[in-house]
């Protein structure tokens, strides 16, 4: 025989239980609030608006033709794209086939009292598919240091083949001016450079410290350097950009 409070008891833990049940049943998230609307669904919570009025906000380092095609079908006039983005150049020719204007945050952008009516600083493309993390950061730093928005350049795989095509695409990019200086670090520098010499106004310098950097620019105007990974270190890296962008 049950005595008032173990069927107190029952009844309460039976209300629970139908809560429980009712809030699963509606996507309340299983909390046990009596308020309709109090809680989200996970659809809601995980959900971020991509496009801002006409400015589409791209999240991830790589912007792809996909992804341009995804921000006209929302009816956006430009795209933002956060820090160090990596933009194909068929995502590239997308955009400006189609009138969709890329801003990209670049470190230099980003220090305190920039004046937002300062013209836009020169481009440089950075090509460096096999090299570590640290030396690409390294030249993305002295780079944006030295003036230049800086664009990272992709290749389908870390194969000599697919190094030396998207090397001779991002050269036809500063043969073409859509970008102004090209850095391609890799070990196969003399390979690379003799295929860019078949191209129109490309004038390639390998440089193996910050004396021939400068030399290059100042006798030549070279617009594209290349650097050996295998026998350069990242302060003599750092060095020979530092020299080439200077001067």
């Amino acid at each position: 025989m049950q005595t008032p409070e173990l069927e107190r008891l029952v009844r309460l833990i039976t209300i629970e239980v139908l809560k429980a049940v009712q809030a699963e049943a509606s996507g309340c998230g299983g909390c046990s609030c009596d308020q309709q609307g109090c809680c989200k669904s996970s659809e809601e919570k995980t959900s971020t608006p991509l496009t801002l009025g006409d400015e589409h906000r791209h999240e991830g380092r790589l912007l792809s033709e996909a992804d341009i095609l995804k921000a006209v079908d929302a009816g956006a006039s430009s795209i933002s794209l956060p820090k160090r983005t990596i933009v194909t150049p068929l995502a590239r020719d997308s955009a400006r086939a189609r009138g969709i204007e890329l801003k990209c945050c670049s470190p230099i952008e980003q220090r305190k009292g920039t004046s937002p009516s300062r013209p836009l600083q020169k481009r440089l493309l950075l090509l460096a598919p096999k090299t570590s993390r640290s030396v690409e950061d390294a030249v993305v730093q002295v780079a944006a240091n030295a003036g230049r928005r800086v664009e990272l350049g992709l290749t389908r795989s870390k194969t000599s083949e697919a190094i030396l095509e998207a090397s001779f695409e991002s050269a036809r990019q500063v043969a073409d001016k859509t970008v102004d200086h090209l850095v391609i670090i890799d070990e196969a520098v003399y390979a690379i450079c003799h295929q860019l010499n078949r191209i129109e106004g490309i004038r390639p310098a390998i440089c193996w410290d910050a004396e021939t950097a400068r030399q290059s620019r100042q006798d030549s105007n070279s617009n594209i350097l290349l650097l050996n990974s295998r026998m350069l270190g990242l302060t003599t890296i750092k060095r020979i950009v530092t020299a080439w962008l200077e001067a």
